[in-house]
């Protein structure tokens, strides 16, 4: 009696469907397939608008979908696959997409965990959101050259996915795309894509390296968030933004180069960054968000650029081994519990003449009395009569920040430090093996290096791979780009295409253009030595005489 009534109602569910195709037709390779007819052209659907279609025989095995299907007389393209046209498919293992195809819809391909290869052809231009969400089996795909839009979660929870090709014709990469792709150890964002999306590569704990290319002008939250394989991270000149939590957690993360561009660092930016032992904020950047650095317990030391006013809320809170914190002369605000659980601190730098404001005491709650608190010359007064500046050991300094170009190749120490009544100061750069000092930001190639200040200075140490690497590259460009001074301007000839970047010697950016033929001038503001960097080649020295 259960069976038969089992039988009543399933016969009873059939009965009452309603098809949501217009015709079905054999596959090449064996499998029925179901059709709409949009616009004259075929869509391969799912059988039933309903949630399931009662004797409905999902496609298992090799499945190739044709590039036009005959139906009461007429031949039809198929130009899309439509919305959950294979979802749940576990038992697909491969497919090819036929050459007229233009259009992957929404979750088309959605948890079909047995798929481990699929062939898209150079017509299809849109891959929807979630299209192969949960394909746990894929393991590398190639998008083609036609495709100029990548839907959100397209590839998200491809477990074993480990590499993918994007190419150049998209434009931007969507929300949570690579979200959880556990297994992909590298991939190379073309120079076509303007921004990362929000958790585009979260969790994908295998990513070793990544190149983020000129072209990127934001980074969304948590675009990066605990990829804990990634060791290293160059965040390009063209990049403004920098989201909430987008490298929070990549504890294997060691060195990050920020961008003279960004503008502003998102909360809990680099937050748990546990292997990170230095960091330098550009003058670009304006704010720094809360959390930013929050427990990077390698942090040793941190450089904040001259244009910050407000540092938020436990910022660098629990960097227990930081030792030496320099905050450039527009800091105003420090957040409560910024420098909490910073036990290792040796010395602050304040560059700013009036002391910054604490939103509350408790911003260098915990911190000793003995730290020495070195202030611009003519302000100790005032840091002394203002609390909590006036328990620290208060020194005037001229302030001198030496850094290297790139922190992967060596570290630069301040052996004698210049005060109000002696302005020398000696500068040594060390080399990491594999590597070697070549020049000071301001050409010189002494070393050790003894300077005069006059004012608070930064000072940059380029370091060369020994193999030539660097040298042949700044070779090529000499031989292709000419660069001369005249009438008080810098003159840049034939850099083709490239973008071309000048810095004063300090390594702050003051001016950035592209070459669309003919020849590039800069205004140089005063007399002096400036930097010029062509493309990806080595920044190169001007003298301008005005």
């Amino acid at each position: 009696m259960k069976r038969l009534l089992l039988f009543i109602i399933v016969i009873g569910i059939g009965q009452g469907t309603t098809f949501a195709y217009n015709f079905s037709a054999v596959a090449p390779s064996g499998q029925t397939l179901y059709y709409n007819i949009v616009g004259g052209n075929a869509q391969v659907t799912y059988p039933n608008s309903g949630s399931y279609y009662y004797g409905y025989t999902e496609p298992t095995g090799s499945l190739t979908i044709p590039s036009s299907v005959s139906y009461g007389g007429n031949s039809y393209s198929v130009t899309s696959i439509g919305s959950h046209a294979f979802d749940y498919c576990e038992g697909l293992t491969s497919v090819t997409i036929g050459n007229s195809v233009t259009t992957i819809g929404d979750c088309a391909f959605e948890r079909c965990s047995g798929l481990t290869s699929i062939t898209i052809p150079n017509s299809v231009t849109t891959i929807g959101d979630w299209a192969f969400n949960l394909c746990s089996g894929l393991t590398s795909i190639t998008i083609p050259n036609s495709v100029t839009f990548i839907g959100r979660g397209a590839f998200s929870y491809c477990s074993d996915l480990n590499s993918i090709t994007i190419p150049d014709s998209v434009i931007s990469i969507e929300h949570q795309t690579f979200w959880c792709c556990s297994s992909l150890t590298s991939i190379t964002i073309p120079n076509s894509v303007t921004a990362i999306g929000v958790q585009t590569f979260e969790d994908c704990s295998s990513l070793t390296t990544i190149t983020i290319p000129d072209s990127v002008t934001s980074i969304g939250d948590c675009a990066f968030f605990r990829c804990s394989s990634l060791t290293s991270i160059t965040i390009p000149n063209s990049t403004i933004s920098i989201g909430n939590g987008a490298f929070g957690g990549c504890s294997g993360l060691t060195t990050i180069t920020i961008g003279n561009s960004v503008t502003s660092i998102g909360d809990n930016a680099f937050g748990g960054c546990t292997g990170l032992t230095s960091i330098v904020i550009p003058n670009s950047v304006t704010s720094i968000g809360d959390f930013v650095f929050y427990g990077c317990t390698g942090l040793t030391s941190a450089i904040i650029g001259d244009f910050v006013t407000t540092i938020g809320d436990k910022a660098f809170n629990n960097c227990e081994n930081m030792r030496n914190v320099t905050m450039g002369r527009r800091v105003t605000t420090i957040g409560s519990e910024a420098f909490v659980g910073c036990t290792g601190l040796v010395s602050i730098t304040c560059r700013s003449m009036t002391p910054p404001t604490l939103e509350n005491s408790n911003a260098v709650q915990g911190l000793s009395g003995f730290i020495v608190l070195k202030v611009p010359c003519g302000a100790a007064g005032t840091y002394a009569t203002t609390v909590p500046w006036s328990r620290f050991d208060i020194r005037e300094v001229v302030d001198v920040v030496a850094i290297p170009n790139d922190a992967s190749r060596g570290t630069v120490s301040i052996v004698t430090e210049p005060t109000c009544t002696n302005r020398e100061a000696q500068v040594q750069a060390n080399a990491f093996y594999g590597y070697h000092f070549d020049h000071w930001s301001d050409g010189n190639r002494d070393n050790p290096r003894h300077i005069v200040v006059q004012q608070d200075t930064t000072i940059i140490a380029y370091f060369y791979s020994d193999n030539g690497e660097d040298e042949g590259i700044e070779e090529t460009a000499e031989e292709k780009v000419k660069l001369y001074q005249r009438n008080g301007q810098i003159v840049v000839e034939g850099a083709e295409g490239n973008r071309v970047m000048v810095y004063d010697v300090y390594g702050r950016v003051l001016a950035v253009k592209r070459d669309d033929g003919g020849l590039l001038r800069f205004d140089a503001p005063v007399t002096g030595v400036y930097l010029v960097k062509v493309g990806d080649a080595l920044a190169r020295r001007v003298v301008v005489i005005r």
